[in-house]
């Protein structure tokens, strides 16, 4: 695997995660909401105003990530083999406890328990090992969640050698997943439709936008059928969801010169092309907690775009598709009050 190949790999997987939390901006808002996230508020009916979270609380969910990617990447080291295939196959159970009280509510911390992961492409590469260990170094991996929206997560102390910046952010990005208040209006009811828009601030272009319209399906038991007939509390599985249909769209926004970042430009970069993707996904949220207890969503993207130095060297060109098949599972429920 060449390094323009693992550095494109680790991209578009950090996009895929980020665009996860913002992708269902109609569902679960990307990062914190500006109202305190986990402040105790009453359930009315419809969909409860935010998670609801009480000491000693423990969640325990399933995640499955499975992103293909089809194309060829050039770069600083050219890739001989041209076009092909990559497959990341991810899998992590999250917990997330209640902690102590902090004056806006509760601290939380969000830990990676057990990971899986396998990389596999059309031939063998020995890089792939490493690789994959970088992931599983992300086992253990620990974050505090302060309910005050302007107070960033903080990462548990570990071990500084096994520190991955851009891991870390998929890490975090999957743990808001868990802690993030539902996205529709105030006073939700089926039947009920909204739309949002969110900068994506990962894409490799300026003014790129991820445009949301959701809708508020139906009321049925959280215990559901199929793969939800898996939760685990059986309390939970006969309350009721909020069944939250949405789809996306990323675009860039208006017509710029030159389209790139400033956090490219600052690095002495720049960047050319287009990165355009689709998605569709199915929540179900617990109505009287607010809990996140499944999400189901797929996702394409398209693009060809090149990263290049001042002087005109490409150190990076990604050319094609990116598939992937997301699923978030609440599977136990527990109480060490």
């Amino acid at each position: 695997m060449t390094r323009a190949r693992q550095a494109a790999l680790l991209f578009a997987l950090a996009m895929t995660c980020a665009a996860l939390a913002t992708r269902s901006a109609g569902i679960l808002p990307p990062f914190f909401p500006p109202a305190p996230a986990f402040a105790q508020q009453p359930a009315g009916q419809g969909i409860a105003a935010g998670p609801q979270f009480t000491l000693g609380l423990v969640l325990r969910y399933q995640l499955d990530v499975r992103t293909t990617h089809d194309g060829d990447v050039s770069g600083a080291v050219e890739n001989p083999q041209g076009g092909n295939r990559l497959t990341v196959r991810f899998g992590a159970v999250l917990k997330l406890e209640a902690l102590e009280p902090a004056p806006e509510g509760l601290l939380l911390r969000a830990t990676i328990e057990q990971i899986s992961v396998a990389i596999g492409g059309d031939t063998f590469d020995p890089a792939v090992v490493g690789l994959e260990r970088r992931y599983r170094q992300l086992e253990g991996y620990s974050v505090i969640f302060h309910p005050r929206a302007d107070i960033p997560p903080v990462p548990v102390a570990s071990d500084p050698s096994l520190r991955n910046p851009e891991l870390e952010a998929t890490a975090q990005n999957w743990m808001r997943l868990l802690v993030s208040r539902i996205g529709a209006p105030p006073g939700a009811v089926p039947g009920s439709a909204w739309s949002d828009e969110q900068p994506v601030a990962v894409a490799p272009f300026k003014a790129t936008v991820l445009r949301t319209a959701s809708s508020y399906l139906r009321d049925e038991p959280c215990g559901g059928q199929g793969e939800r007939a898996a939760v685990a509390a059986p309390s939970l599985a006969a309350e009721q969801c909020a069944v939250v249909l949405t789809r996306s769209t990323i675009v860039q926004a208006g017509s710029h010169r030159d389209p790139t970042p400033d956090s490219y430009r600052e690095r002495g970069l720049r960047t050319a092309g287009r990165w355009a993707g689709t998605g569709e996904g199915l929540a179900y949220i617990a109505q009287r907690t607010g809990w996140v207890v499944s999400v189901t969503e797929t996702q394409a993207e398209q693009m060809d775009f090149t990263v290049s130095r001042a002087n005109g060297d490409v150190v990076l060109r990604r050319r094609g598709t990116v598939e992937t098949q997301t699923h978030l599972l609440l599977q136990s429920v527990e109480s060490r009050k």
